[in-house]
């Protein structure tokens, strides 16, 4: 009889055990809910502090969460309505064509500026970039919100905008938008940014902004002269300069020379030829510029070079006024051939320049679009086949050309 009080004793405490051991559950899972209720409202105040401070052009709070990913969206967004995008990829920051253009940009900061231009460059090859972000602003603006550095090298984000603009290759690429970040150009080569402010110019939303920066009396002071670079710079990597000098247009030379260029539209459009022509001696000197249509057309553009280019571009070519002279200058703007009397066939001119790699490539283009000249004496130049001899002896000569990618000039 004594054993049956212990047992139910033994039984009352096991059950208050459990009863414990339960409550004590509930407690946690109170508890718990209740820690993740304060968490939340927690986060929701952060959350609400990190945008005032966006807004603020601060640096957002950090949630106690990981950050989702970044999108393009979001990179983009405090530049939409407000700036227009250059954006620039290049296989590396030394590369020479993101140099040259970078250089030209750079020269430019007020016009840049006055456009609301910024920057945003890509560096390195697709599958592994960084990204600098340049903003080309007046005193007078509200700076733009610094980038954060963890975007700079975000391969996700940077391939997210690659793909975005179609800018997917290892090479000098550049797109320019309009202040809805839509797409208005693509530049393959480097280009004069007289180029591009033109046609910034041309838009709409810039328009707006021309009246209202003229009635503020914002203004860059420009420089009357045309500088030699500006005025080398239209030309490289996208056409190549015939340059003839002579004392004056009755020299002998000057003019057997012309006689030789005389019906030679066709061929001077279709490898990107541009004629520069300098005379004249002393203070008397002038120059025109003629332009032929990379389509083969006949039409020639012509323009006059003013005195001052003209002996700063035969100091930089190092052409002596008083003697007849014609040099060839590729697209990277070196000298590629100097010829001191007049060519009576320009074939041997064609032949150099059909070597070159970039026309190579050209030449491809123009083949699949049916692009050639009529026939005549040097209608099958670029298209037909080179001996041998020809090719070694060239390549021969192009190694003294450090400057020369793959053995090739341009």
């Amino acid at each position: 009889a004594r054993g049956k009080p212990e047992k139910e004793k033994k039984k009352k405490v096991k059950s208050e055990k459990a009863d414990k051991l339960l409550k004590s559950e509930k407690q946690v899972k109170k508890d718990k809910a209740e820690k993740k209720s304060r968490q939340e409202k927690e986060k929701n105040k952060k959350k609400k502090v990190g945008r005032t401070e966006q807004d603020a052009h601060l640096k957002p709070a950090k949630p106690f969460t990981q950050n989702p990913r970044k999108s393009v969206t979001d990179l983009l967004g405090p530049f939409e309505g407000k700036r227009r995008l250059l954006l620039i990829t290049a296989p590396k920051a030394e590369n020479s064509m993101y140099v040259q253009q970078r250089d030209e940009y750079l020269e430019s900061f007020c016009k840049m500026a006055t456009r609301k231009v910024s920057v945003i460059t890509i560096f390195g090859p697709v599958s592994n970039s960084t990204m600098k972000i340049d903003h080309f602003q007046l005193d007078n603006e509200k700076p733009m919100r610094v980038v954060d550095d963890e975007d700079l090298v975000d391969q996700h984000l940077i391939s997210e905008l690659r793909k975005e603009y179609g800018m997917t290759y290892n090479d000098f690429f550049m797109v320019l938008t309009d202040v809805d970040l839509r797409v208005k150009q693509y530049y393959e080569v480097p280009i004069a940014m007289k180029s591009v402010f033109d046609l910034i110019d041309t838009f709409q939303s810039r328009i707006k902004d021309m009246e209202k920066q003229k009635k503020d009396g914002i203004i860059c002071k420009e420089d009357k002269k045309q500088s030699l670079e500006n005025f080398l710079s239209r030309f490289r990597w996208r056409r190549r300069l015939l340059v003839i000098s002579a004392p004056n247009d009755e020299d002998w030379a000057y003019s057997q020379q012309l006689s030789a260029l005389s019906g030679q539209a066709c061929n001077f459009g279709l490898r990107h030829i541009t004629v520069l022509k300098l005379l004249g001696v002393g203070e008397e000197v002038g120059g025109v510029l003629e332009l032929f249509p990379i389509n083969g057309s006949s039409v020639v553009e012509r323009e006059d070079v003013p005195a001052h280019l003209v002996k700063d571009i035969r100091n930089y070519f190092q052409v002596s006024p008083e003697y007849f002279s014609m040099l060839l200058v590729g697209k990277d703007g070196n000298v590629k051939s100097w010829y001191p009397s007049p060519m009576g066939s320009m074939g041997i001119v064609y032949d150099l320049i059909d070597w070159m790699q970039l026309r190579r490539q050209e030449m491809a283009i123009q083949q699949s679009l049916g692009m050639r000249c009529p026939e005549d004496e040097y209608a099958g130049y670029g298209y037909h086949s080179y001996h041998q001899g020809y090719q070694e002896g060239y390549q021969e000569d192009s190694r003294h050309h450090g400057s020369y990618p793959h053995g090739y000039p341009y």
